[in-house]
């Protein structure tokens, strides 16, 4: 068989098909980055073959879009690159500039009054590697595209940098002046670009949503395109989230997760939070070098930080390589910075013991706590813990999501507990006494979909507030056959409010039907209904 052949046969196979070759002494991340790479190696190879160009229908479509683009006409500017009335170039699908001329695609770029937003990426894909960006080619496509007066978003991913300093040298003023959102994913900025990035952030800016990673300094694919740039390190970490300490930085969204840094950073990261009146939303999941020592640092700020909305330090932890988890002495010191926070509505932490878990119940049904959502989806939950936090949860009125894992056998148990706090079916006064906010419970190892839990769920979510949902609960569970003895046996005076109740919506019409059809009125139970202004003859005859 011949190397071509052989490439040819490999190409066949999805990529889900890779997995059967793996070292048992791989961690299961590192098997599928090596996977991932050995994939676009091999594309890379087909492409060399046939020259970097792109076929017929690709060339036709990026000469189209590039004239499209040329015109400044937003009438005709393709529908592929229009998202919500924002015009999106996606540079990994809908324009690449195979004859090299990236001038020319960066004065178009930036002429272009239309455009909000640019992606550019994704160099994983082969394809983009038709005229690879050389030095020359770099500076004179990105000095262009600072000119754009419209662009506001920009997304890289899996694109050479160049290591970063010569890209945020060129595009400093730009994003400083005019770039609100950020996303730099699997892209090669070193240290040295880090450190001029950082003098752009603690300078004043617009920039509000900023994101940096994907094993933003290790991903080899990058180093390849821009010569083997070093990675981004501990040291360059520092460089960034020492920015939050800046009062001109006044970033809302801050995501570095998969970072490479240490307890170190956190600790500077931590000194950021601590009266940064901007971050509302800080995630750092799957930061591997920061150890309990680092997260305390990052806890104890929340205790003073009164901006910040949502945390999310989830490590989504593989089956070969177990999260450890917090410790009980963090978990304590988070929640003494949560019992003084007022701002804080979501929390995802990682995994945390079963003694962990049980010291958040307390928090959860505090009056002071503002949590919302609150996951861990790590830690195992048992039917006891369950019952726990069923109770405490009783006529709480903040808490909307909470995902926890369980283990399947025991699934059915678990909701079936959640089920008696969202609609308790003993009386009517327990199922208006139930749990009327909470909108989402669960974990990854769903049972199924199809348990009356999720029914009421939904109940809650569409409810316009919780006194609506426990109707709706109340009519569904007890009075699903139009059964309406419990109103008819009610004294003759209560009649109008009852029947008010029932005329709130659709979903009582049957029943308010049903009622004043059945009910035994003499004169006084007349009377009773016009001191309240309501006509039962009238009422029956347009039932009728």
């Amino acid at each position: 068989m011949s190397d071509s052949d052989s490439d040819d046969e490999y190409y066949d196979y999805d990529y889900s098909s890779l997995i059967y070759q793996y070292d048992s002494e791989e961690d299961e991340e590192t098997r599928e980055m090596r996977l991932e790479d050995e994939w676009c190696e091999r594309e890379l190879q087909k492409k060399k073959r046939n020259g970097f160009q792109p076929t017929e229908d690709e060339a036709l479509k990026f000469d189209e879009v590039r004239r499209q683009i040329e015109a400044n006409d937003p009438n005709v500017l393709p529908k592929s690159i229009t998202y919500d009335d924002r015009f999106c170039l996606d540079m990994s699908s809908d324009f690449w500039p195979y004859d090299g001329d990236w001038s020319g695609a960066g004065r178009a770029i930036a002429n272009n009054e239309y455009l909000k937003e640019l992606y550019l990426g994704d160099y994983r894909d082969p394809a983009h590697e038709m005229n690879t960006n050389t030095k020359e080619q770099f500076s004179a496509f990105w000095g262009l595209v600072s000119g754009s007066t419209s662009i506001t978003k920009l997304s890289l991913c899996n694109y050479s940098l160049l290591g970063g300093s010569e890209f945020f040298t060129l595009m400093g003023n730009f994003i400083g002046k005019q770039i609100v959102e950020l996303h730099i994913d699997k892209a090669d900025m070193n240290n040295e670009g880090a450190s001029v990035f950082a003098s752009t952030l603690s300078k004043g800016n617009v920039l509000q949503t900023l994101s940096i990673g994907g094993s933003v300094s290790v991903d080899p694919w990058c180093y390849r395109g821009s010569g083997g740039a070093d990675p981004l390190t501990n040291e360059g970490w520092k460089s960034i989230v020492g920015c939050l300490q800046s009062p001109h930085c006044k970033i809302t969204s801050l995501s570095i997760s998969e970072s490479t840094m240490d307890d170190s950073t956190a600790s500077i990261l931590a000194n950021g939070l601590k009266n940064n009146p901007y971050l509302k939303k800080l995630l750092m999941g799957k930061c591997k070098g920061v150890t309990n020592s680092g997260w305390q640092a990052i806890f104890s700020a929340l205790e003073t930080n009164s901006a910040l909305e949502q945390l999310s330090l989830s490590k989504e932890a593989s089956w070969l390589r177990p999260d450890p988890g917090l410790d009980e002495g963090v978990v304590a010191t988070l929640l003494n910075s949560l019992t003084n926070n007022r701002t804080l509505k979501s929390l995802d932490v990682m995994k945390i013991t079963e003694e962990g878990l049980r010291s958040f119940i307390p928090l959860l049904r505090s009056p002071h706590s503002n949590l919302e959502e609150f996951r861990s989806t790590e830690t195992p939950l048992t039917i006891e813990l369950a019952a726990l936090l069923a109770s405490s949860l009783v006529g709480d009125t903040k808490l909307k999501r909470l995902v926890l894992e369980h283990d399947s056998s025991a699934s059915v148990q678990i909701l079936a507990t959640f089920l008696g706090l969202v609609c308790n079916k003993l009386n009517i006064m327990a199922t208006y006494q139930s749990n009327h906010t909470l909108q989402e419970i669960g974990g990854t190892r769903y049972s199924s979909r199809n348990h009356e839990v999720y029914s009421m769920l939904q109940v809650n979510k569409n409810s316009n507030s919780p006194a609506a949902a426990a109707r709706s609960k109340i009519i569904k569970t007890h009075f699903s056959d139009v059964n309406v003895k419990e109103f008819v046996d009610m004294d003759e005076e209560v009649y109008p409010q009852a029947a008010a109740w029932m005329a709130k919506d659709m979903d009582g019409l049957s029943l308010l039907y049903k009622f004043l059809t059945s009910i035994p009125l003499d004169l006084d139970g007349y009377a009773a209904f016009a001191r309240a202004g309501y006509d039962v003859q009238s009422r029956k005859k347009q039932k009728l």
